[in-house]
């Protein structure tokens, strides 16, 4: 397995015409689409998180590649893209491809357990700062199961909108009360300067099956 493999990260918001439970459900059905796709058999992992405290947006949705050969074959395949842009544009505010960015994340994937999390989402490179800062930060979240710092690569031509983000930093936790409060922490420390928004969201894990909650 390669050491480091593609992550693709999307900030979303739902029509206004949806409400929070009817843009779920939508979500969820959006997903089991996706999954049925020729093109997801280029997938590792799949989950979709629902943003509980942020009126700006109503989730972040996390596709893990097996490899960066897989995320460019998956790209070939443009018939299913354009199966599920017709979908998106029934849910989404924008296309999941104008708001979405690649990253590099170590290949051990995540914990299983993981229920809930808290995501930071940085507009400036010079947010991440000295490394060892970065995950002093991570570590301070004692309830963290696992942190992970997500550096934005080069931009592809297949996700057409703005490079919004330098990076992502996500802290995995058990329950959404332990990831809302340790949000709190994270904003009291002065976290959302300059740009960043950070965010606690439930998790919900879509694929693999047995994976999924």
């Amino acid at each position: 397995m390669e050491l480091h493999i593609p992550k693709l990260i999307y900030l979303i918001s739902k029509k206004p015409s949806l409400t929070a439970a009817e843009f779920a459900a939508r979500w969820r059905a959006h997903g089991d689409l996706a999954t049925r796709n020729p093109r997801w058999r280029h997938v590792a992992l799949y989950s979709q998180c629902d943003v509980v405290d942020d009126v700006r947006h109503d989730g972040v949705g996390v596709v893990w590649y097996k490899s960066f050969a897989a995320r460019a074959e998956g790209l070939a395949e443009t018939t299913s893209q354009q199966i599920m842009e017709a979908d998106e544009r029934e849910i989404f505010s924008s296309l999941t491809s104008e708001v979405s960015f690649i990253s590099e994340e170590p290949a051990d994937f995540q914990h299983p357990d993981a229920r809930a999390k808290v995501f930071r989402f940085v507009s400036k490179e010079t947010e991440f700062g000295d490394s060892r800062d970065v995950g002093l930060m991570g570590d301070s979240i004692a309830s963290s199961i696992r942190w992970v710092w997500n550096t934005v690569i080069d931009k592809e031509p297949a996700l057409r909108g703005p490079r919004l983000w330098a990076g992502v930093e996500e802290w995995s936790f058990l329950t959404i009360d332990e990831a809302l409060e340790a949000r709190d922490v994270l904003v009291r420390s002065g976290v959302e300067r300059d740009g960043a928004q950070v965010m606690a969201a439930v998790v919900n894990w879509l694929y693999p099956k047995t994976f999924a909650s």
